[in-house]
C-alpha cells in the first residue's frame, strides 16, 4: 500500500481544477457510479459461481435490479447468496475467521493496493470516496474501486481449494498464486488487458466521471480470459 502522496503543484496545469471537481461531485454522480460498481460486482460474482457451480443463484439478475446509490443494499442480499454456494453453508467470510479467510484476506489486500495506485495514479485524491466514508480511512475511493475485481481472488482462491482436502496455508506458493492474478488477461469494456493494467484503465475512466461529466466506466467483464481463448480473438 502506498504510504504517502507527493504532489508536484505545478507540473499538471489542472491539477487544481480536477481535485476541485472530485470534492465537489455531486451526490447524483457519486450514486450513480456506486450504481455501476455494485452492479459489476454481482455480475462478477455471477461469473464464479456459473464456473465452479453452474448457477449463479440469480445474482445476475440482481445486478439488473441494482439502481443509483444501490439503496435496496442489494450487495449485502448477493453475499448472502454467493459465499455458501462458494465455499460451503458453514463458511462465514469474516476477517478474523478461520481458513479460507486469510487467503481471501490477502488476495483482496493485493487488489486493494492495486487499485490505491491506480486512483493515485489516475490524480484523484483516495481519501474522497463515493460510497466509502470512515474518517479513518486514507483510501475510500479506492475501497470503492475495489468491488467488481473482488470476485477475481475469490475465484483464485476457491482454485487453490478444488482439489485441496483441507485449505492450504497461507505461506510462500499460495501467496505467489494470489500475486499471479495481475498477469491475468481481463477485459475491460473492449480491451483485453492484464488485470494490474485493468485498474488504471477503471480509475482514469473513474476520474472522467467525477471531474469531466464522463458517461462510462470501464470495469472488468467476466472471467479472466484463457490462453486458448486470448489466441482465438487475436
Amino acid at each position: 500500500m502506498p504510504a504517502g502522496l507527493l504532489l508536484s503543484f505545478d507540473a499538471h496545469t489542472t491539477q487544481t481544477e480536477r481535485h476541485r471537481a472530485q470534492a465537489g461531485a455531486s451526490a447524483g454522480v457519486k450514486n450513480r457510479v456506486w450504481k455501476l460498481l455494485i452492479a459489476a460486482k454481482l455480475r462478477q460474482q455471477s461469473a464464479v459461481l456459473c464456473h465452479y457451480t453452474e448457477n449463479d443463484a440469480g445474482l445476475s439478475a440482481m445486478a439488473r435490479r441494482v439502481r443509483s446509490g444501490d439503496l435496496q443494499n442489494l450487495e449485502a442480499g448477493a453475499a448472502r447468496r454467493y459465499w455458501p454456494r462458494l465455499l460451503g453453508v458453514e463458511f462465514r467470510r469474516s476477517r478474523g475467521g478461520p481458513p479460507p479467510n486469510d487467503l481471501l484476506n490477502y488476495g483482496h489486500s493485493v487488489l486493494r493496493a492495486a487499485a490505491a495506485r491506480a486512483v493515485a495514479a489516475a490524480g484523484l485524491i483516495p481519501t474522497l470516496g463515493v460510497h466509502h466514508r470512515n474518517r479513518g480511512n486514507p483510501f475510500c475511493l479506492a475501497d470503492d474501486l475495489i468491488e467488481p475485481y473482488r470476485p477475481y481472488a475469490d475465484w483464485r482462491v476457491k482454485g487453490m481449494l478444488f482439489d485441496a482436502n483441507l485449505p492450504p496455508p497461507l505461506d510462500r506458493s499460495a501467496k505467489a498464486a494470489l500475486l499471479s492474478l495481475f498477469n491475468e488477461t481481463v477485459l475491460v469494456g473492449d480491451r483485453r488487458l492484464p488485470l494490474l493494467l485493468a485498474f488504471h484503465a477503471s480509475a482514469a475512466s473513474l476520474c472522467r466521471m467525477l471531474t469531466d461529466n464522463g458517461k462510462e466506466l470501464l470495469l472488468p467483464d467476466g472471467l479472466p480470459i484463457t490462453e486458448p481463448e486470448a489466441d482465438e480473438d487475436a
